[in-house]
């Protein structure tokens, strides 16, 4: 946990960490967690969970366009 405002982390440290499994916590100027970093080779729940997020962000691009067009139409129809 690193849990000071001037603490200075570098790339390589962070690296190092990572390679070890080790998870660092990053805290804000009122010592509460604000981040974190984790190994992603090692902990797969994790990893499986970014690669659902990104497959649904694209999932959402597409239907953003047909979304936003509904809620047009709806907003209208109650204005009206």
């Amino acid at each position: 946990m690193i849990d000071h405002h001037s603490a200075r982390v570098t790339t390589p440290l962070i690296t190092r960490l990572a390679k070890n499994n080790a998870s660092v916590i990053y805290c804000d100027e009122t010592h509460m967690p604000v981040s974190m970093t984790m190994d992603l080779d090692s902990n797969t729940i994790q990893s499986k969970r970014f690669q659902y997020q990104l497959s649904a962000s694209a999932f959402s691009n597409d239907i953003k366009p047909s979304v936003n067009s509904l809620k047009v139409k709806r907003k209208d129809a109650v204005n009206n």
